[in-house]
């Protein structure tokens, strides 16, 4: 069995996949403890848990699951460094599809799979069935027109209380958080590679207008020029090449500064770096709170402030301060450091 933690969908994942794979030991192990009979919490902690692992937990286990998977390999996605706005927009459109799919095509198929599963256990066939839920009476008053609930199979209350309504919340969820990003993608939108090679003057000058109207301060209509013209010279040039580079906003970043061409995008650089700088997650926040509390622990309770965020920053820019050249960099304190010879006075 895994561990759960209330914050990370993988540990989710992790639990729900251990004991979807286990079932039928943990309820051998629950059985063991029932018979046991040396403490008396114990037992009645395990017949609890025992009486809850019926067939229709054992449905929702499955299905969940599932959902689980396509969660956590989204979740997996955004928390990556080398990943944009693009690709995060195409995630929560993707997650949002899988969901729906799951919602409309596959309960049959799950109803099915929980059946075999639990025949296989060794369990009988006519516990495979959903928990009996009493009807609701209402109570007639006079001359009032009640009727009661109508009575309808337990399979299609799990499905329209249960299954529905928890896939219909996460599609809902998930749409309306990449609403926001999806605002801003189709500001930027022409800087996808799939838009960026066969972009038009006059589609460059619609971007640029709403650009413009959003940003007064930064750019100037003369940008949907610098947009043509850097498309020509980065395409020719890759095309030239023996080994394509990869179309990507950090790309035409890199091929500007590599390539001193910020006098002739100007407008044009100072766009991507402001796409390529937008935070798209939190992911990079929350590293950082994890280095403090691995560098400032109870041996460090005393460090002052100045000695805390350098030692924090060396820890989360580990990558750069690898490469760094440790002996010139004594040699450079040595030098900052060094006292003036003594002057000694000759009486």
């Amino acid at each position: 069995m895994k561990s759960l933690s209330q914050t990370r969908w993988s540990a989710r994942k992790d639990a729900t996949s251990a004991l979807l794979a286990n079932f039928g030991s943990v309820l051998e192990s629950l059985a063991v403890l029932i018979d046991d009979k040396h403490d008396a919490d114990e037992v009645k902690q395990a017949y609890d848990l025992q009486r809850q692992l019926d067939w229709t937990f054992l449905m929702t286990l499955t299905w969940w699951n599932d959902v689980l998977l396509i969660i956590d390999s989204a979740s997996r996605l955004l928390q990556a460094k080398s990943n944009d706005l693009f690709m995060v927009v195409e995630c929560f459109r993707h997650n949002a599809a899988q969901i729906e799919e799951l919602r409309n095509d596959k309960f049959k198929e799950y109803l099915k799979q929980t059946s075999e599963m639990w025949l296989a256990l060794g369990f009988p066939a006519e516990e495979a069935t959903f928990k009996e839920i009493r009807i609701r009476r209402k109570k007639r008053m006079a001359d009032e027109l009640v009727r009661d609930e109508v009575p309808a199979s337990q399979e299609d209350r799990y499905r329209t209380d249960v299954y529905f309504r928890v896939l219909d919340n996460m599609v809902g969820e998930i749409k309306s958080r990449g609403e926001g990003l999806r605002d801003v993608c189709d500001l930027f939108g022409f800087l996808h590679s799939h838009y960026m090679s066969n972009i038009s003057h006059g589609d460059a000058a619609q971007y640029v207008d709403k650009l413009c109207t959003r940003f007064p301060e930064l750019f100037t209509y003369e940008l949907a020029d610098e947009i043509i013209a850097f498309q020509t010279l980065y395409f020719h040039v890759n095309a030239a090449k023996t080994v394509k580079t990869t179309s990507s906003p950090i790309n035409y970043l890199q091929f500007i500064v590599s390539g001193e061409l910020s006098d002739s995008f100007p407008q044009l650089e100072v766009l991507l770096r402001l796409f390529i700088t937008l935070p798209i997650g939190i992911s990079s926040a929350e590293r950082s709170f994890s280095v403090l509390r691995r560098v400032k622990n109870y041996l460090r309770s005393t460090m002052e402030q100045q000695r805390t965020s350098d030692l924090a920053l060396l820890s989360i820019e580990r990558d750069v301060a690898e490469q760094l050249d440790i002996d010139s960099i004594i040699r450079d304190f040595a030098r900052c450091k060094v006292r003036r010879g003594c002057r000694v006075s000759q009486q």
